[in-house]
This record gives structure tokens, C-alpha cells and sequence, in this order.
């Protein structure tokens, strides 16, 4: 199975026809955009004009059509690294709710939880 990181690879090493073969599988496997403008690069050191305005322009439409999913994607990745930030959080007010005598019951009713939920979530902390 191709990948860009490989067809990347080939590119860099000047390997024009194994770049050129695994940008190709790519674009078909997934119409990566990335894959595209890799074959552009590939097209224009092969002095192939055609082939290297025709997978530019792909690329383009198709980083287009991705715009609003990576927007998604990028916004995706932010809520989940602020989710991870807000359980860390969460864990370590436990852990001084618990040092300061709350009991699971206190902890699982402020968290929405039962006092078993809580102390099973919380408790190896």
C-alpha cells in the first residue's frame, strides 16, 4: 500500500517514477489533495506539463472540497485536547476534595454521579 510519507520519500531521493507510482496510488486510494500536488512536483521534474497542470488543479478543487472538513477536523482536535485539559482538571480537584475529607457521596453528587460512579472513576487516583 502507498503512502504519502513514501512517495514523499521517493520525491526527495529523486526517484521520479516510484514518486511518481506512489502519488498516483495514493490519489486513487484516498484522492488526498496532498497526493495531488505531489504528482504535480513529480510531473513537472518528468518535464510533463499536462500531468502537472491537471493534478494541480485537482489538488486545488479538492483541498476545496475538503476546506470545511478539515475546518471540522481541526476544530475536532481542539475540543478534544480542551476535554483532556478539563479531565485533568477535574481529576486533580478531586484528589483535593478528597484530601480535604469530602466523601465519594459529595464528590459523585457535585459530578452528576453516584458515590460508587465516583469512587470507581476517581478512586485510583
Amino acid at each position: 500500500m502507498a503512502s504519502l510519507v513514501s512517495a514523499q520519500s521517493a520525491l526527495d531521493a529523486g526517484s521520479w517514477q516510484l514518486a511518481r507510482s506512489e502519488f498516483l496510488a495514493v490519489a486513487e486510494e484516498s484522492a488526498d489533495p496532498r497526493a495531488f500536488e505531489g504528482l504535480a512536483q513529480v510531473a513537472w521534474w518528468l518535464d510533463d506539463g499536462e500531468v502537472c497542470v491537471g493534478a494541480r488543479e485537482t489538488a486545488y478543487r479538492r483541498h476545496r472540497e475538503c476546506a470545511e472538513l478539515v475546518r471540522l477536523a481541526v476544530e475536532r482536535d481542539e475540543l478534544r485536547d480542551r476535554l483532556s485539559e478539563i479531565e485533568s482538571a477535574i481529576v486533580a480537584q478531586v484528589v483535593r476534595e478528597r484530601r480535604a475529607g469530602a466523601s465519594w457521596g459529595d464528590v459523585g453528587r457535585v459530578l452528576g454521579m453516584t458515590r460508587q460512579g465516583a469512587r470507581q472513576r476517581f478512586g485510583h487516583e
